[in-house]
């Protein structure tokens, strides 16, 4: 399970879409710093630049929450995550508990239940199985964790915050809940307290690689970006491969912010030969890509992303964009209008329309 987005203010229909940075033609003025991601507290939602839905933010903007390689459901005492997101990885749910049991043994299978059922996808089954985990033993605190990670997952943040408190009070050094409720803050728009929770998760576990790539998601977002950039370095020291994908990632956003897209390519070159499926990053390579005037790079790294996930708006604005930049207006008008289909968003909406109505 993943955290990520976060909040930002909309810009004006007149400003950049986000992400919009080199679409105003071929050739046309110097190259602007392209925002992947997560935009910082300080400045206005300006980047198309993720999955987008693995957590709650600004529509259009997905980068994941760097610490999804490691933070998610977890089992009780589990020395170490499984999959992104996952604890104990499990292929099937165990059966039905005894009754016959202590509530603290039956809450602990109902959890072990809930993580196989997240792990396969089945969100509303693992909810349950969490809550049953709560109810038969309200003290055990991993239940209230990965519950809070799922509820994350839906876009209820406030529901999330609310567990990782329960799980908090039941065990103060609980280092996992404090970074669940880092990202939960984060998407509510409590950026200096989200700061503050990952502070707490490094101070009781200082080799936590998702604090500091959380830690490091949070500082750029205030603007901290050497520090921001200290902390995807020491999560790219110490961490798996999931783990550098995200440190590389997090880092190239940081790099792009300050206009340095050379290095920026070249950390999200290593993360993609780590993961070169990694929809994160190949979409953040072509914002990287687009911002530096290179729109047919930009537009092969957008189509990789596409194949995975066809109706991924942030890849289809992207894409329209790159499409723009290099002169092809039916493309852009294409990709505009498969967009527009695939997303409620009124605000996405409005900056969509905007976009197109610059191609006439």
């Amino acid at each position: 399970m993943s955290a990520s987005e976060h909040d930002a203010d909309e810009q004006d229909a007149g400003d950049q879409a986000p992400g919009e940075q080199g679409a105003s033609g071929p050739g046309e003025g110097a190259p602007r710093s392209p925002r992947l991601g997560i935009p910082r507290a300080d400045e206005p939602d300006e980047g198309i630049a993720g999955p987008g839905a693995q957590r709650p933010g600004p529509p259009g903007l997905g980068m994941p929450r760097a610490d999804d390689s490691e933070q998610g459901v977890a089992g009780p005492s589990a020395p170490a995550p499984g999959p992104p997101g996952l604890g104990i990885p499990k292929a099937d749910a165990p059966g039905e508990p005894s009754p016959d049991r202590r509530p603290a043994d039956i809450a602990n299978e109902l959890n072990e239940r809930g993580i196989a059922y997240a792990q396969s996808g089945e969100t509303e089954r693992a909810l349950a199985e969490f809550t049953r985990a709560i109810e038969t033993s309200p003290d055990t605190k991993e239940p209230y964790n990965n519950r809070g990670n799922l509820l994350l997952d839906v876009g209820q943040p406030q529901r999330a915050e609310d567990d990782y408190n329960r799980a908090l009070e039941i065990d103060p050094d609980y280092v996992d809940p404090y970074c669940g409720r880092a990202a939960a803050r984060r998407a509510l728009g409590r950026t200096d307290e989200a700061l503050a929770d990952y502070e707490q998760a490094l101070a009781l576990q200082p080799g936590k690689v998702n604090a500091f790539l959380g830690r490091g998601e949070t500082r750029r977002m205030l603007g901290e970006l050497d520090g921001a950039l200290d902390d995807f370095d020491q999560a790219l020291e110490i961490g798996s491969d999931p783990d550098r994908v995200a440190a590389l990632t997090g880092r190239a956003a940081v790099l792009a912010d300050v206009g340095e897209f050379d290095r920026a390519l070249a950390d999200l070159d290593r993360a993609i030969g780590i993961a070169p499926n990694s929809v994160t990053a190949l979409n953040n390579r072509g914002v990287v890509l687009l911002g530096a005037g290179r729109p047919e790079g930009a537009i092969a790294d957008f189509d990789k992303v596409l194949e995975q996930q066809p109706l991924l708006v942030a890849a289809l604005v992207n894409r329209g964009r790159a499409h723009a930049s290099a002169g092809s207006t039916w493309k852009a008008r294409s990709d505009f209008e498969r967009a527009l289909a695939v997303t409620a968003d009124e605000g996405l909406r409005a900056r969509i329309n905007t976009l197109m109505e610059r191609l006439t």
